[in-house]
């Protein structure tokens, strides 16, 4: 039976792997047939039939508040379009949104689906303790009041896990973690990993990339924010010393944005190494990056379920993952993992691949994972709603 489902992004524009990612959902269940009532803030509106886009965006002065309290507006605002779209339940992603979606929960009276997008309070805790606090007005480093925000934030995620009537994570580990943080009455948890055949508009290179069996290693890949979470500086340090000791045919490309930005600069430059590593900044679409790389390194202090992992399997490109979150998950295999925040194991792991027989084995391992998650997604959260609403 067709369903009416209430879905919500806020922003302006499709950047992250979770906006991709939840555009693709909203866009896969209009196409079974479901009726989306799509209350978003995007500059080009999803015009596919099924689709009811609900414009959010109101006349409010650009104010230093959070984002969250800002959209909670926005839905008070529009409150009366939303009601008249009589939806069956809703499903929002990510915590910017909860707030907005319990309030459209209580006074509607319909089941709330959250989609956690990550280890809520782990990922918090490394933001805020790496960057500091930038929350509307509020923006500081001092400990106490990190420790105080940190705190509030602990209970922030019971409430998300506890008024939430299903949950669903990405991966065995953020679902054990939570699960023990929030300890919600019930189980509501259901495990949802992300699919590899997702048809991105942007994904329109050939599949499974054939390895190149005489070939050596030469170009190194990095996708990701420049942030601590990402672990970036380990790579880079990692790098260093495979240059060091003389892999000076080996390259870099670093591609991304964020905080860390200056600093990395910085490093690249005092080392000597701006001839091998090349910043390109943020791309939008960084498939052909991807295409022509050698291998994907992962090196992040947590991740619950990265995108760019299986668009390189997609692509058949050989990945190093930490073994932290989802990542584990996805590339099973110890041969293609190591520890966080360890420069010599990553050193060790990289170098490996430079004998080329260990290359060809890791490349074989990522093509055993790749078919693994070859499954229609949509259908999955289908299967949950259905079940709340039976």
């Amino acid at each position: 039976m067709k369903k009416r489902l209430l879905m919500m992004l806020a922003n302006k524009k499709i950047v992250t792997g979770a906006h991709k990612r939840y555009a693709y959902l909203v866009k896969e269940l209009a196409k079974k047939g479901h009726e989306i009532n799509f209350v978003n803030g995007l500059d080009e509106k999803l015009e596919e039939s099924n689709i009811n886009n609900i414009n959010i965006t109101s006349h409010s002065k650009k104010i230093p508040i959070p984002s969250n309290i800002v959209l909670l507006f926005k839905i008070i605002f529009n409150y009366k379009k939303i009601k008249a779209s009589k939806s069956d339940i809703i499903l929002v992603f990510g915590e910017t949104n909860f707030l907005s979606a319990y309030f459209l929960k209580t006074m509607l009276k319909i089941p709330l689906v959250f989609g956690a997008r990550s280890n809520i309070l782990e990922y918090r805790k490394i933001d805020i303790y790496s960057s500091g606090l930038n929350y509307g007005f509020l923006k500081t480093k001092n400990k106490k009041l990190l420790d105080l925000y940190v705190r509030l934030f602990a209970k922030f995620e019971k409430i998300i896990i506890n008024k939430s009537n299903k949950v669903i994570v990405q991966n065995s580990y953020d679902r054990k973690e939570m699960l023990e943080r929030c300890n919600p009455k019930q189980d509501n948890f259901v495990l949802i990993p992300n699919n590899i055949n997702v048809n991105w508009p942007d994904l329109k290179l050939e599949q499974g990339k054939k390895v190149d069996r005489t070939a050596v290693i030469k170009n190194i890949l990095f996708i990701g924010s420049l942030d601590e979470r990402k672990g970036i500086k380990v790579l880079l340090k990692a790098f260093k010393k495979l240059i060091a000791e003389g892999h000076t045919d080996l390259s870099l490309q670093v591609l991304g944005n964020g905080y860390l930005e200056k600093e990395l600069k910085d490093y690249i430059l005092k080392n000597n190494l701006l001839e091998h590593i090349k910043m390109l900044g943020f791309v939008n679409s960084p498939m052909t990056q991807i295409n022509e790389s050698d291998l994907l390194v992962v090196p992040s202090l947590a991740d619950s379920f990265p995108n760019v992992v299986l668009e390189a399997l997609y692509l058949g490109i050989p990945v190093l993952g930490t073994n932290v979150g989802g990542i584990p998950d996805i590339l099973k295999y110890e041969q293609l993992l190591f520890k966080p925040d360890d420069v010599d194991g990553l050193y060790l792991k990289i170098k490996g691949c430079l004998d080329k027989e260990e290359y060809l084995k890791v490349a074989d391992l990522c093509s055993k994972r790749r078919n693994v998650y070859m499954f229609d997604w949509a259908e999955r959260f289908e299967n949950v709603i259905d079940d709340e609403l039976r």
